[in-house]
This record gives structure tokens, sequence and C-alpha cells, in this order.
């Protein structure tokens, strides 16, 4: 497991790297978002770094390299980063919070899988039994252990069609801001098939990713709208409706 602290706040760069990537970099026009691109391309040289040293120990071959992210990005200005066109941010229940991207990278993917794009659900918790019961077939390592994960190998690679997982619980926390809810209140949201329900959350506005110098509308987008500051439940088909915007 290693945890690559890019990207992230706070979104400090050495000023050498706008020099070596200025190709690139200098085509953004926002000074924040530039700094959160040159930040991505530490990531990728870390990245780097690490299948490198499994290349030249000889672990390359028989490695499966799985990246992933932890929640959705956050786009204040100063954090920089974009969920467009998904609804919220980091520490919300919608979609921008908690959709985020991964992929699976091994020599030991078989053909038909490489280069596909997995539409299932999935959940972080379902990595362990995908790993460890799936891919290695050693399910027993976890024999008689309560799991909330679910072994995803075979939708992942193909070898079945159906998507295993129907319904995601995503939250049911009533902690109290000092024992480590963020929000302080309780919040719910839970995903059964198509459908998503969030109960006592406040709307959240879609960022855009800004192309020049902040602004107070890029900084809070939407402020105007009442729900912003309302504690209300509301129902979406996600399949239809990913970007939340028209409540059941």
């Amino acid at each position: 497991y290693f945890a690559i602290p890019n990207v992230h706040a706070p979104v400090m760069v050495p000023d050498n790297l706008y020099v070596e990537h200025a190709a690139v970099l200098d085509k953004i026009e926002n000074s924040e978002r530039k700094a959160f691109a040159a930040l991505t391309i530490l990531a990728d040289e870390a990245i780097n770094n690490v299948t490198e040293a499994l290349r030249s120990s000889g672990a390359y071959d028989n490695a499966v390299i799985v990246i992933a992210s932890d929640n959705g990005g956050n786009p204040n200005i100063e954090g920089s980063g974009s969920n467009y066109p998904l609804r919220g941010m980091k520490g919300d229940l919608w979609e921008g919070g908690i959709r985020v991207h991964a992929l699976v990278h091994s020599n030991r993917l078989p053909n038909a899988a490489r280069g596909s794009t997995y539409k299932g659900l999935m959940h972080a918790s379902d990595w362990v039994p995908t790993l460890v019961g799936g891919l290695l077939n050693s399910s027993w390592a976890y024999e008689g252990v309560s799991l909330d994960g679910i072994d995803q190998w075979a939708a992942i690679t193909g070898a079945q069609s159906a998507h295993p997982r129907e319904e995601l619980l995503i939250n049911a926390d009533d902690l109290s801001d000092a024992d480590g809810l963020a929000q302080g209140y309780l919040a719910a949201a839970i995903r059964s098939g198509s459908y998503k329900l969030l109960m006592n959350v406040n709307w959240a506005p879609v960022w855009p990713a800004p192309s020049h110098q902040a602004t107070d509308e890029e900084t809070w987008p939407g402020v105007d709208d009442d729900r912003i500051h309302e504690l209300a439940d509301y129902l979406f088909n996600i399949d239809e409706d990913e970007t939340e915007s028209d409540a059941l």
C-alpha cells in the first residue's frame, strides 16, 4: 500500500516543475489549477518510480497494480480540483464527493479485459475480496470473517457479465463533530440499483473547472440557491441523472 499525498492541499509546487513542464502547464490560465496539474505530474512520476522498482526487482510481470482515490476532489479555488460534471465535493454525499476513478494494471489481466471500462458499482471495501478471493483464489484467508466487500474480480476481468454489487451504503452516521463526523449532524445516503437516496443534506453546486483567475461565482457557484442553506432529502435515478439535477 502506497499512499501518495498528491493531489492534496496544500497545493504547493516546486518552482522548477513549472519550468520543466512549461509546454503543458503554461496552457492553464488559472494559477491554482496550474499548480494542481503540476502536482498531478508529480504523482505520475511517483507511480513511475514504483513501476520501475517492480521491473528492476523482477516482480512486475506477476504484479497487479491498483490505483484509486479515497474521495472526490476539493473544487474550491485553493483546492482547485474538479469533479465536473458531478455535483458536490470532498466530504459531501453527492456523487462529486464519493465517485472516483480507479484502474487495474497487470500483465495477469486477460487480453479481453485490457483497455476496457468496468461500469459496475464498486466500493473501496471490495478490493480485499476482489484481490485476495478473486485474483488469488484464496477466500479461505478471510473465512469466518464478516466482510462488507464483495469479490468483483470475475466481473472486472469479463469472466462474468453480471455486476455482483447492487447496493451500496454510502453513509449512516450520527456522530458529533468531535467524534469525527465533519457535518456534525445526521446525514445518510444509500444506493440501490439505479436509485440513490440522500437524507438530511445540503444541496451542493456543480463546480466547473476554472479557466481563468478565480471569481466569487467560481468559488461557490449558485450561492443564491436557498437549497444550499437547508437540510433536505433527495432521491435520484443515477443511471439517468448522474449529475443529481432532477430529484424524483
